[in-house]
């Protein structure tokens, strides 16, 4: 980053030098020692990024549905652990507009509903068997007990 504006040693602009340029307000204190955070750092699975936006990750520090949901889809397709375990996401990735929380956050909240007593899932294969792709054209909210019958049927 590097200082764009200087008000005073409490009021200084900095630049990110990244594709998306972003400007943050801070103090030369915070900017000497790195203590100034981009929303556009790809913090999540070195892939997703909370961005900007009115959706926020925790709420009365909280993960938030949301986040979870988002954090979760991230872990499945990135996470070499979580693909040793889970053979079926070997291969998997989310469309370049989720890696942005805010897009999946506003995605997620036009998209989710509840039916009373029953988990919710989001999953990717029911649209389309096979589909390898997290994005707003192949995902759905389904309850848990149809998901675990597309995984069933998957796995014989």
């Amino acid at each position: 980053m590097v200082i764009t504006k200087c008000v005073s040693a409490k009021e200084i602009y900095v630049e990110f030098q990244d594709d998306y340029k972003f400007i943050a307000k801070t103090q030369y204190d915070n900017f000497k020692i790195g203590n100034v955070k981009n929303p556009y750092d790809k913090t999540v699975h070195n892939i997703g990024y909370i961005g900007i936006g009115k959706y926020t990750s925790k709420i009365n520090k909280k993960y938030t549905k949301e986040y979870k949901a988002w954090q979760g889809m991230l872990e499945r397709c990135y996470d070499e652990k979580q693909r040793k375990n889970n053979p079926t996401y070997i291969d998997c990735f989310v469309c370049k507009e989720w890696h942005n929380f805010q897009n999946f956050a506003k995605w997620y909240e036009e998209n989710y509903y509840e039916i009373e007593g029953q988990k919710m899932c989001l999953d990717k294969d029911i649209l389309f068997k096979g589909n390898k792709i997290y994005s707003p054209q192949t995902c759905i909210f389904v309850p848990n007990r149809i998901n675990v019958l597309f995984v069933k049927s998957e796995k014989a």
